[in-house]
């Protein structure tokens, strides 16, 4: 498989991104700025209710809004510069199914882990936390599910692909989100007293460890009593 048919679209090559003298360079410049905005955006669900002394409540449209805002900017700034239609991130007749695709994909495999670590007698599973279960979706996987694509994919993949081909790309690209999953940030819920929270890796709630972070991220907060074994022990 060569380079030109990893892609089943243009990543840009206009603009910006033209071919020509520092283009490397040129792509490197631009993924750090388009990277910086997305970042601001994501950092302005974390804090914009307090910067502004909103509602505890006004979390869910600050956490619902500013991602599709961050979408909007993008593609204005990706048509004015790249001087291209931003395909990446425009809705097509497949974005339904291929949204309900991955959910499924998503949650089979995760299932598939959980029933691992239950069958292998390291972990109990409580599933008492269905109340929780649209808080999750909103304030974790929708939230980190569309700034994540937006930074890693749109961006970093993306562009560093154009510059330095689509496996190195991928490669740079998936480094960087590797990195960023030990840090990820989600949103605070209404009522949270703690502003800033991990996103992965084992969380604190009460006394007890319990692996919420990654379920929380990815849509399972329904899940969110999986404790070790040993606690009950």
């Amino acid at each position: 498989m060569n380079d030109a048919t990893m892609w089943s679209f243009d990543p840009g090559s206009s603009g910006v991104l033209a071919p020509g003298r520092w283009l490397c360079l040129r792509a490197v410049l631009w993924t750090v700025l388009l990277s910086a905005g997305a970042f601001a955006f994501f950092e302005s669900t974390q804090y914009l209710g307090s910067w502004l002394h909103l509602p505890q409540n006004s979390s869910y449209a600050i956490v619902l809004g500013i991602p599709i805002l961050a979408f909007v900017v993008y593609a204005l700034v990706v048509r004015v510069a790249e001087r291209r239609s931003p395909v990446e991130v425009l809705p097509s007749a497949r974005t339904v199914s291929d949204i309900l695709i991955g959910a499924a994909i998503g949650v089979v495999m995760l299932s598939i882990t959980t029933a691992m670590l239950w069958a292998l007698g390291l972990y109990q599973i409580k599933p008492n936390h269905l109340n929780h279960a649209f808080d999750s979706f909103v304030f974790d996987s929708y939230l980190s599910g569309m700034m994540e694509e937006l930074l890693f994919r749109a961006i970093l993949l993306r562009i560093l692909a154009r510059a330095f081909g689509p496996r190195w790309g991928l490669a740079l690209s998936a480094v960087a989100f590797g990195l960023a999953s030990e840090s990820w940030l989600v949103a605070p819920r209404p009522g949270d007293h703690d502003r800033r929270r991990p996103h992965s890796g084992p969380a604190l709630y009460g006394d007890r460890p319990a692996l919420d972070g990654d379920w929380d991220a990815h849509g399972m907060g329904f899940l969110r009593g999986i404790v070790p074994r040993s606690e009950h022990s």
